[in-house]
């Protein structure tokens, strides 16, 4: 199972050992690979099988729950924050033998970690309660589910916001539903079986909104008859069949996770009687394509799922006990590329780039119009594929217009792309120039494109929704405000920058807004909404943002030069850090605030010179991209580059790093070709 055992930001992974007895823990380098396993002994024990993690003693560090098949208990190990364990805890059991798979989580609503499990050989489900201090005390709660239960997750499966239980029942060919009591006891009754075919004999079962519903649904796999069966989640503990598919060879551990990047959650499935993990792509209301296999050693029997490379794609790692094998697929699924552009005062070019920085194509989205205003740049899926779209926005000097490409038409034609979708945003007669980005707003799988009002215009901010996007329905916004008022309804003229990432945390990408040279270097935040209108307050003229804060510092609450913005998560915690470069007169400095640290009154969690000289005053244009690799594969890193009169170069920052400590030293840097503009380049975020 995957975990931060030792406290680094980046996910290890913990493997049983039944011939040891021990558990070994790899400790992951954040490029996809592991370090050499440390080995932690069962004195005592016999045949452990299933892992839970979490942090049951409450010190910060994550300990272990190890099902002892042979021993007929569970043993805790408590964490160390390094790569080992100390013993804790044996508890024996009295009401079920065989122990073999665990699952964690806050079972009575007290705040503090339980566990549950099932035992193989006496076919019982139990819980224990958590003491919040690594030891556990077992509950009334001793369920008979069947013969020879083998799989467990935990899910809140009715809606009443305590976690259930689903059960794989291999000789019943069922999965047990068990419903939380949700009474603080961490009790449990069961509710009716949910049958599969004769000889299905299910080993693992996963659960997620496969639908995007808003309710949990579940695949079970079934080993017997070397399928994957999908059940769709009736809200009330109850389920609908669904869709059935080929799992491929003696199917056994499963993992759920979003592997393509569209917000779908994908199954993936271990195939223990060949050579391969297959993985079942999500593609919306309930249907998947055919399980697709991907070669890993002999024999593999459990899966886990996290970002094990950094890129912000889940990975998969597998475990092949018959040579004691670990087998790392590290996710390829999306294509990766940023976008550059140039600013005013010459030839509009758009630079494309891989996660090699190498450079993939070059082109004029304006050839033969002899515009000069130069373009803005944004990269994200707003057609819907999983490929990441271009959306270009014109700078100042011309009628402002957004572009849109479709990123595999793109990358397949670098050089000489055409537009699916143009349309202006604002008034005919506003020249200002128009800012980009997209983000998935309302959490329905298509990324929004959001744009603002560079200078001249009041500082509006419109939204264009994925159903505009896909029927070509752009004439007008389908939400838009404005983000700065003086009151008295006069508004600020100097232009407003957009970004959008989820900075909360709840999955929803949110929209973040920078004023342009003349007001303060303002953020405001304004949080993505699932229930329609893309964020909240949408609908109003000008909503109050959920969060604002000065984006350079409450020291630099004074400077008038304008401010970049950007956001993404750069530490993995699920919630982006937001980046804020200096215009204009500041200096090349680049502020970043912690996700979770947002406040009225936020400090920055690091701040830095991205450019050279320091004396530099022509500001610093920030962004980001979710895989780029130098001497070593990394996450997603920081995109610097020059404002007006610097050189058309873009510096590289690993803000992991940094936050952690490390040197705010650059990580690489590259000039665009053809390396003659001194009048600033545009990155995407």
């Amino acid at each position: 199972m995957a975990g931060d055992f030792n406290n680094d930001g980046i996910p290890d992974l913990a493997v049983s050992n039944q011939g040891g007895p021990s558990v070994a823990v790899l400790i992951g380098t954040g490029d996809g690979k592991f370090g050499a396993p440390t080995v932690t002994p069962l004195p005592g024990g016999s045949g452990p099988t299933g892992l839970a993690a979490g942090d049951f003693d409450r010190d910060g560090r994550l300990d272990l729950l190890v099902a002892d098949f042979g021993g007929n208990a569970v043993r805790v190990l408590r964490g160390t924050g390094g790569e080992g364990f100390a013993a804790g805890q044996v508890i024996p059991f009295a009401t079920g033998a065989g122990p073999i798979a665990l699952a964690a989580a806050d079972l009575s609503g007290d705040g503090l970690l339980d566990f549950a499990v099932i035992s193989s050989t006496s076919g019982i489900f139990n819980t224990f309660r958590g003491n919040g201090n690594g030891t556990f005390a077992i509950t009334a709660t001793a369920l008979p589910v069947g013969t020879r239960p083998a799989g467990l997750t935990l899910a809140d499966v009715n809606g009443d916001g305590a976690p259930d239980a689903l059960v794989a029942v291999r000789d019943a060919n069922a999965v047990a539903v068990l419903l939380n009591a949700n009474n603080g006891t961490a009790n449990f009754a069961a509710a009716p079986l949910v049958h599969l075919p004769a000889n299905s004999q299910p080993v693992s079962v996963a659960a997620a909104d496969f639908t995007r519903d808003g309710r949990t649904d579940f695949a079970v796999v079934n080993r017997g008859s070397g399928t994957a069966a999908f059940f769709h989640g009736n809200g009330n503990g109850t389920f609908a069949p669904g869709l059935i598919l080929a799992a491929g060879p003696a199917p056994a551990g499963s993992a759920a996770a979003d592997f393509t990047g569209d917000g779908l959650v994908d199954l993936a499935v271990a195939q223990e009687g060949g050579s391969a993990v297959g993985v079942a792509v999500n593609t919306g209301n309930g249907t998947f394509g055919p399980v697709q296999p991907f070669p890993v050693l002999p024999n593999p029997l459990a899966l886990a799922a996290a970002d094990f490379d950094r890129d912000g794609l889940p990975d998969l790692a597998a475990v092949s006990p018959t040579d004691h094998s670990l087998s790392v697929l590290q996710n390829q699924s999306v294509p990766r590329y940023f976008a550059v552009g140039t600013d005013r005062g010459v030839a509009t070019q758009v630079s494309l780039y891989g996660p090699t920085g190498a450079l993939l194509g070059q082109f004029n989205p304006f050839a033969g119009t002899g515009f000069t205003g130069g373009v803005r740049v944004a990269v994200g899926d707003v057609i819907g594929d999983a490929t990441p779209d271009l959306v270009l926005g014109s700078g100042g000097g011309g009628i402002g217009v957004v572009l849109v490409y479709d990123g595999a038409a793109l990358l397949a034609n670098p050089n000489n792309p055409s537009p699916v979708r143009v349309f202006n945003p604002y008034s005919a007669g506003f020249t200002g120039g128009v800012f980009v980005a997209v983000g998935n707003l309302d959490g329905r799988g298509k990324g929004e494109i959001i744009t603002g009002a560079d200078g001249g215009g009041g500082p509006q901010v419109n939204v264009y929704g994925a159903e505009q996007m896909a029927n070509n329905q752009l004439g007008s916004a389908a939400a838009a405000f404005f983000t700065y008022p003086f009151g008295n309804g006069v508004f600020f003229t100097g232009g407003v920058r957009v970004a959008a990432a989820d900075v909360t945390g709840d999955g929803l990408a949110d929209i973040l807004t920078g004023a342009g040279p003349g007001g303060g270097p303002q953020v405001n935040v304004f949080f993505g909404s699932a229930g329609g209108g893309f964020f909240q307050g949408a609908g109003l003229a000008q909503p109050v943002p959920g969060l604002s804060f000065f984006g350079l510092g409450p020291g630099l609450a004074a400077f008038t030069g304008g401010i970049y913005v950007t956001a993404a998560d750069f530490t993995g915690d699920s919630r982006a850090e937001v980046v804020v470069g200096a215009g204009p007169g500041g200096g090349p400095q680049v502020s970043v605030f912690r996700g979770d640290a947002l406040t009225p009154n936020a400090t920055p969690a690091a701040s830095f010179l991205a450019l050279t000289p320091a004396s530099f005053g022509g500001g610093v244009r920030v962004g980001s991209v979710q895989s780029f690799v130098t001497s070593a594969a990394l996450g997603r890193v920081l995109l610097a580059a020059a404002g007006p009169g610097g050189g058309p170069q873009v510096a590289l920052f690993n803000l992991f790093d940094i936050l952690g400590g490390g040197p705010a030293s650059a990580l690489d840097a590259f000039t665009v070709p053809p390396g003659v503009t001194t009048g600033g380049i545009y990155v995407s975020g």
